[in-house]
């Protein structure tokens, strides 16, 4: 321990001894809004989460919906104030010096948000509003569709059915190629790390005694993003979204859409194929400071997190952390070029080539 502090604390002075004094910098401002905007992608959010009249059959509601989650919620937040209160030192993650907790305290009164720069830079490309949901409600979004009959006739229906639902793990439907995500993790000493660099210069003896305590904490806070494939959407179209799904998984979820009341087989399904979503997390256990990615080289999962990275020599160093109770947040839909619509005929005719192969 005592190797591992001095080791911490000569890093941080080496990085400190070469700066000088210096104010806030924009590049770890949030610019947070006190408004929300974004406004129709939030609409169509909600709309898509909420359960209409349509969703009736002959009139009486089918006992699919009296068995959807009591719990399904959602809130529209502005997001660059999520994210601020993630790295706020006042929530109590890890201790700061008092002259830097005091600097960004000022800052917050004066309605700046302090971020570390990897992650400001991402932020600041994202929208400004988003939709918190709790797990429950984020498998309700994720296996909604519509069904849309030969006569014209739309209703909503949610595959409460498919295994999917129920034991939702949201790693297996992130987007890992071809589109932007990210993932940051800090422990308590790559958080000291970030904020001194923050808030500028400090005297040394602060340092050092933040580096001690920093080295005791044994946690980890993250924050990720990334875009997540609807698991119906996964099981009809398979690896060509780039989600894997076990055949049986695949097998099981089309029959789930065979199986609804009074479809024909030229009645098509609609669905929205994918959502940018953004987790974070400050309950975790972590030996990673930095910035990953979902997929290539580096592989992160959001139950446990598997990050490698390729160092100098070339060596691949792999990492693991653990994260839970994240949150998640939703900030755009389709992403990805939205996919055509297929028919019930379809779903079966993909279901017999599954069973097939099998």
């Amino acid at each position: 321990m005592k190797r591992n502090y001095l080791l911490v604390l000569v890093c941080i002075l080496t990085i400190f001894s070469c700066r000088r004094a210096t104010n806030f910098s924009e590049e770890f401002n949030l610019e947070t809004n006190s408004s929300v905007r974004n406004s129709k992608d939030m609409d169509l959010l909600k709309s898509e989460l909420e359960i209409s009249d349509s969703s009736k059959v002959n009139g009486n509601e089918k006992a699919y919906l009296a068995t959807s989650p009591s719990d399904l919620k959602y809130e529209v937040v502005v997001l660059k104030n999520a994210v601020s209160q993630l790295f706020d030192p006042e929530n109590g993650f890890c201790t700061l010096p008092d002259e830097v907790a005091k600097r960004f305290k000022t800052l917050k009164a004066k309605g700046k948000s302090w971020a570390p720069g990897y992650v400001v830079k991402f932020i600041k490309e994202l929208p400004d509003s988003a939709m918190y949901l709790p797990r429950a409600s984020i498998s309700v979004l994720l296996h909604s569709f519509k069904i849309k009959s030969t006569n014209g006739n739309i209703r909503n229906w949610v595959a409460f059915g498919a295994e999917t639902f129920n034991s939702l793990d949201v790693d297996r439907f992130i987007l890992s190629k071809g589109y932007n995500s990210f993932f940051y993790s800090l422990d308590c000493s790559g958080y000291l790390n970030a904020a001194l660099e923050g808030a500028g210069s400090v005297a040394i003896a602060d340092i050092r005694a933040s580096a001690k305590s920093a080295l005791e904490q044994k946690k980890s806070m993250f924050i990720g993003g990334g875009v997540l494939i609807s698991p119906i959407a996964a099981a009809y179209f398979g690896s060509s979204l780039g989600i894997n799904l076990d055949t049986l998984e695949r097998v099981q979820i089309l029959r789930q859409i065979e199986s609804i009341p009074n479809v024909t087989d030229n009645d098509s399904i609609i669905l929205k194929s994918n959502y940018e979503a953004i987790w974070m997390s400050l309950e975790g256990t972590s030996s990673f400071n930095g910035e990953a990615s979902f997929g290539g080289e580096a592989k992160v999962g959001l139950g446990v997190a598997s990050l490698s990275s390729k160092g100098d020599t070339g060596a691949e160093v792999s990492r693991k952390s653990s994260f839970h109770s994240f949150k998640t947040y939703f900030t755009k839909r389709s992403i990805v070029s939205e996919l055509q619509p297929f028919t019930i005929k379809d779903v079966k005719a993909q279901r017999k080539i599954l069973e097939k192969a099998h």
